[in-house]
């Protein structure tokens, strides 16, 4: 019997250690669009990205005041619920660092 009851124990343990595995954030793979007035005026954006575990890779579509360029994204992952990742933007000839964090929620 205490073998039967250490087998169950060993067995519910390994079921709560696994199910981390198998939850995990919705996969935010696709085309996301944003809108938002800043300094320097409404900007518009076209996020295409790619999910592939913790990773993410793709490219953003700006169009900020009329001018517009495409840019890989770097250093992309996601984290629990964390989504990062960082663009490079060149603005009237500077390359600007710009890091993007955002939560996933739902779907």
């Amino acid at each position: 019997m205490q073998n039967r009851t250490i087998q169950s124990s060993l067995f519910m343990l390994l079921i709560i250690v696994a199910c981390p595995v198998f939850v995990s954030a919705a996969d935010v793979t696709g085309i996301w669009k944003a809108e938002f007035d800043t300094q320097i005026g409404l900007q518009k954006y076209i996020f295409i990205l790619k999910q592939d575990g913790a990773e993410v890779i793709g490219r953003a579509n700006s169009d900020i005041e009329g001018q517009k360029q495409e840019v890989k994204l770097k250093d992309g992952k996601i984290d629990g619920d964390t989504i990062t990742f960082i663009e490079m933007l060149t603005f009237q000839g500077t390359e600007i660092q710009i890091s993007y964090e955002g939560t996933i929620v739902g779907d």
